[in-house]
């Protein structure tokens, strides 16, 4: 990928901001790495080791960091160019802002009719029976959950008036709290109250034997 820089062409320009502050602003062309993320990821992109990466934060605190990451892991021609405002002043690049756009996709369904949505951008794996989400957006708070990382719906057919437990860890409503359904209920949101880093744990589980 190259993209202008002034009158100069370079290879690799990375943002290492958080996603709330990428969508709230950031240099077109530019690949959004968040600095948490760099280490572990970096590798993901067809970066060379020798090629131009330049790299921006807000104020140029994260990206010397994120530099000084890169540095150990051998890349050879990385450059902390500070902070978006300064770097779009000085060499007049344009900043677009971004609205962030799940692409969701039917992970897993249950013979209980619980089907779980997971947004194909971020990383998600199933351990034993609960799904483990890491999300994408970890900043965005008191949203409906479907602007993060996953949803799931419930066939009320299935489950008619039976309670459902729907256990939330990691900041989400609903821990440990039975949600009553009816026929004209026909899918269940959770609701994020906080984003961490460290994922998303949900377990739904069937409450009782018999329908009510």
């Amino acid at each position: 990928m190259v993209v202008g820089f002034s009158e100069k062409a370079y290879s690799v320009m990375i943002d290492v901001r958080t996603d709330e502050e990428w969508r709230a602003g950031y240099i077109e062309g530019a690949i959004h790495i968040p600095l948490s993320e760099i280490k572990k990821n970096i590798e993901n992109y067809e970066i060379s080791k020798d090629e131009e990466i330049l790299l921006y934060c807000r104020s140029g605190n994260r990206s010397g960091r994120a530099k000084a990451i890169l540095d150990e892991l051998g890349y050879t021609n990385t450059t902390n160019i500070g902070g978006i405002e300064s770097v779009s002043e000085e060499y007049n690049l344009k900043i677009k802002k971004d609205i962030y756009t799940p692409s969701w996709e039917l992970y897993a369904e249950t013979d209980v009719g619980i089907k779980y949505y997971v947004d194909t951008k971020s990383y998600f794996e199933r351990n034993d029976n609960k799904y483990v989400i890491t999300m994408q957006d970890t900043s965005t708070q008191g949203t409906d959950f479907r602007s993060l990382s996953m949803y799931f719906e419930i066939d009320c057919e299935k489950f008619r008036a039976r309670p459902v437990r729907i256990f939330g860890y990691s900041g989400l409503m609903g821990d440990g709290n039975e949600v009553e359904l009816s026929e004209k209920s026909d899918n269940i949101w959770m609701y994020a109250t906080a984003g961490t880093p460290n994922g998303i744990l949900l377990d739904v589980m069937c409450g009782g034997d018999e329908e009510k």
